[in-house]
């Protein structure tokens, strides 16, 4: 009787824990996450064109077909093209003094490169769900231009294009492609191809990440809730997001989703998922710790944001993280499990409130090295991962150290339930126990 207790025990944990837990998303459409690749090597030209069409063996691919075609437009240099399939990109580039431009196109069918097929059969919205596309792109000049196009059949093309005059080579971009912003009569419930083309200017690098079909109106990302006057929140501020959080790896065990950020007094607007970083040590040491929990079975790369001073290195908080020593994590690798950080906090004053944001996202090739891939910044969007905002109060203690809270880490709701539902498992053993032994 006392095993099938403690069995009833444990399935009302795990779904009590369920409960807690569990998140849904909505669905999306990965047209390519660029995982894949039977490219021989990077392709390279100092002339002309050159064009590769993959077999139709490919995953995270829609329709499991991509064709490649790389221009050489000026200049004595070379331009290339690669698929790298570890880092999960696609990345173009022209030597010093050199242009050229690329097309990539998804049409289902393994056809020669300088033609397209119109079988990819897709619906890009979803059932009528999804209204955007979505791209993710790194670039080191401006001035390039990209055009998508979407085909329904040859006579029917609905088309997007613009050109980048600001300069993203560390920040990136998420461009958001309204699918009622296209020129044209193209069916994207009925898609037949897609195809992007980016016609560079000299001496370009450009990647991008993913490529896939969304619903911004739905959850599929984990935004923070830092307060109104830092102006990185909300989408329409370039806010910090996660498309699809905590698909391989997460801040803690806690990971939610919203349509748009939550700027909150306290950052603690989505407050239940904030249990992924433990402030810890002795502030008044000129030294701040943090402990960081990692979720998921995949490496990592953690950058994380303290603002503590004005500039000055007075402990005093300014509404920003542009300040020297405010990226206090900077790309640094993590490793599933509790990770341990230092970092220098001069003047400290325990009457401050201080405000942090921490974000984590994979390891694109899980090597354990994050200098191999871009760094996140304080804004913006990226694919995986998670972001947690804190508000940071100090409390001073008899010995003179600092007790640390956090507002928004404890997560009270699910803790009652949790504790009242043990408590009454446990008076109801108890009672059966009891009665088990009057009964003889």
């Amino acid at each position: 009787m006392l095993k099938r207790n403690k069995k009833f025990i444990v399935m009302v944990l795990v779904l009590l824990g369920m409960m807690v837990i569990g998140t849904a998303y909505a669905a999306t459409i990965q047209i390519d996450d660029f995982t894949n690749t039977t490219l021989p090597g990077t392709m390279s030209i100092t002339s002309g064109m050159l064009g590769f069409a993959d077999g139709d063996t490919l995953t995270g691919v829609i329709g499991g077909e991509r064709d490649l075609r790389l221009f050489h437009t000026g200049g004595s240099g070379a331009v290339s093209l690669n698929i790298d399939a570890g880092l999960q990109r696609l990345a173009f580039a022209s030597a010093p003094g050199t242009s050229g431009s690329f097309i990539v196109t998804w049409d289902g069918n393994d056809d020669s490169p300088a033609t397209r097929s119109y079988l990819l059969g897709a619906d890009l919205t979803d059932g009528g769900v999804n209204d955007n596309l979505m791209l993710s792109v790194y670039a080191d000049q401006v001035g390039w231009s990209m055009q998508v196009d979407v085909y329904t059949d040859a006579a029917n093309v609905s088309s997007f294009s613009f050109t980048e005059n600001d300069d993203i080579r560390t920040t990136g971009r998420v461009y958001l492609m309204p699918f009622a912003d296209f020129a044209g009569t193209a069916n994207f419930a009925n898609v037949g191809a897609v195809e992007i083309t980016v016609t560079g200017v000299d001496d370009l690098d450009l990647t991008i990440d993913f490529f896939t079909s969304v619903d911004v109106d739905e959850n599929l990302f984990d935004f923070g809730d830092l307060p109104a006057v830092y102006g990185n929140t909300t989408l329409v501020n370039n806010g910090a997001g996660h498309l699809n959080p905590g698909t391989t790896i997460q801040l803690g065990a806690l990971v939610d989703s919203e349509v748009d950020g939550q700027p909150s007094a306290d950052a603690s607007a989505d407050g239940a998922d904030e249990d992924g970083v433990a402030f810890t040590g002795v502030w008044n040491d000129n030294t701040g710790d943090v402990d960081v929990t990692v979720g998921g079975a995949v490496n990592g790369c953690l950058s994380a944001w303290l603002d503590w001073h004005d500039g000055g290195f007075a402990f005093n908080p300014d509404g920003d993280f542009n300040d020297a020593l405010e990226n206090i994590i900077d790309n640094q690798p993590v490793s599933p499990g509790v990770n341990s950080f230092s970092f220098t906090v001069l003047g400290f004053d325990s009457t401050q409130t201080l405000f942090a944001r921490f974000r984590l996202v994979p390891d694109r090739d899980n090597d354990g090295v994050c200098t191999d891939q871009a760094a996140v910044l304080p804004t913006g969007l990226t694919q995986d991962g998670e972001v947690e905002d804190y508000d940071i109060g100090f409390t001073p203690t008899a010995v003179n150290l600092q007790g640390i809270t956090v507002d928004n880490q404890t997560t009270v709701v699910p803790f009652v339930i949790g504790a009242t539902l043990l408590l009454l498992i446990s008076a109801g053993l108890i009672f059966k126990r009891k009665r088990q032994t009057i009964n003889g």
